[in-house]
């Protein structure tokens, strides 16, 4: 299945009226900044097809206009519809359109177990137009299962009670499900860790048929694993439902990418490899705060150096006013991090971050237009302190140290930007020091 920057994945509402019509949904999502932003599903669902289906694609906001549409797309990046204008902007309720899918579609996106949508709207779409509850998406997806007597599957790996976890020991459990007409109470759940085959475990229970007055699921824990930093791939597949061969494999195995989230302190350190508590790029950090979040408070120390990459900061899990991540980079005119614009406007971007501080850094763009030093991008509780921002004195608009905004690419977008602090910086150069651009409706 194709991946994508922005990635929602899903299996939130599913049901079977008599086995006819199989349905999943992913939740209702809100628009994303900058305008024109693509959104990532990927739904997970627990039948094969027997028939052509149908997707459903509910929306509000600012799709009023002809313009102002957006696009669905599979994960061969192949077109499926379009929106059509909404009947009202800012609607309270959703306005949809549907679309026919053939049953070799289906099982050609179900092949590896999971289904893939992206949606892309138009930057003519305000995203953040109607507030809080009023800019959102829904895909549906319905379609004749196949069922036979005996069929269990997989819905969910988790280590752990939550999205993140800390390094030690965690216990890994799978979720299976009863994807059968007949109850099952008893199935073997298989596991691998890095392709590595583990013991077998044997499920005893009661697994109730969809619409019966038990339950249809029940979590296995597979094994308590000592965790320790990197990533780590668990495999699941189930087998044997009352003992007998399952009549569809479709729905048996899930794979999934998981790894410790980060706490304590760290370095990035450009002479050194990444390994153990050292980054070499502050890249390679961001990947990995991105990918498995915080589960306790973050210190990193930066080796003096020039560093000539943008860097952004997205949300990241499990980050808070207690779990929190410093960037120390102890002098800022030893600690440089520079960019000439080319690729991103601003050399260090908090785009929807929260509890990150950078200090005693020094933050340069070298760019001649469209050049930042530091974005704040609809963020939260982000600092930036003791450090040097500067960009060319200009007569051009669009060079300055700081902005808040609502856009990456953009020094003049709305944004929601909240409890942001500057403090005992020096900013140097630009058209504009600092330029702060919000809504109204924000406040």
């Amino acid at each position: 299945m194709k991946k994508f920057h922005y990635l929602f994945i899903v299996l939130i509402f599913l049901s079977i009226t008599g086995y006819s019509q199989y349905q999943i949904s992913t939740p209702l999502t809100p628009l994303i900044k900058p305008d024109g932003s693509t959104l990532t599903f990927t739904l997970v669902p627990t039948f094969a097809p027997a028939g052509n289906g149908l997707i459903t694609l509910y929306y509000q906001g600012d799709f009023d206009g002809t313009t102002e549409t957006a696009s669905l797309y599979d994960e061969n990046s192949n077109l499926i519809g379009a929106t059509a204008p909404g009947v009202m902007q800012c609607s309270p309720t959703l306005d949809s359109v549907k679309f026919n899918v053939t049953t070799a579609q289906l099982s050609n996106w179900l092949a590896d177990g999971s289904i893939g949508f992206s949606l892309t709207p138009t930057t003519s779409v305000n995203s953040t137009l109607c507030g809080t509850g009023l800019d959102n998406v829904k895909i549906k997806l319905e379609y004749p299962p196949v069922t036979g007597p005996n069929d269990v599957g997989l819905s969910k790996i988790q280590v752990g009670t939550s999205s993140t976890f800390c390094s030690g020991s965690q216990t890994i459990t799978a979720t299976i499900i009863n994807a059968g007409t007949n109850q099952v109470t008893s199935a073997i759940v298989n596991w691998e860790l890095n392709g590595q085959v583990q013991t077998p475990v044997n499920f005893s229970g009661l697994l109730d048929t969809l619409g019966g007055t038990g339950s249809q699921t029940a979590v296995v824990n597979l094994s308590a694993y000592n965790f320790t930093p990197g990533a780590i791939t668990i495999k699941a597949y189930t087998s044997m439902p009352n003992g007998v061969a399952d009549v569809s494999n479709v729905n048996d195995t899930i794979s999934k990418v998981v790894g410790p989230s980060l706490s304590g302190n760290f370095t990035i350190n450009s002479l050194n490899p990444t390994a153990g508590t050292n980054y070499n790029s502050f890249s390679a950090l961001i990947s990995d705060l991105s990918s498995f979040g915080v589960c306790g408070p973050v210190t990193v120390n930066v080796a003096a150096g020039t560093y000539s990459t943008p860097v952004t900061f997205t949300t990241i899990d499990g980050a808070s006013a207690t779990n929190s991540i410093t960037i120390d980079g102890t002098d800022s005119s030893a600690t440089i991090l520079t960019h000439n614009g080319a690729t991103q406007y601003g050399t260090v971007i908090f785009d929807g971050a929260s509890y990150i501080t950078l200090k005693n850094i020094g933050i340069a763009s070298t760019g001649a237009s469209n050049a930042v030093g530091v974005m704040f991008v609809n963020a939260n509780h982000c600092t930036v302190s003791n450090s040097t921002i500067s960009v060319a004195t200009t007569t051009i608009s669009t060079v300055m140290p700081v902005t808040f905004t609502g856009a990456t690419n953009s020094t003049t977008s709305a944004g929601a930007n909240h409890y942001n602090t500057l403090r005992n910086n020096k900013i140097d150069g630009g058209y504009y020091g600092v330029r702060l651009y919000g809504s109204s409706a924000d406040y």
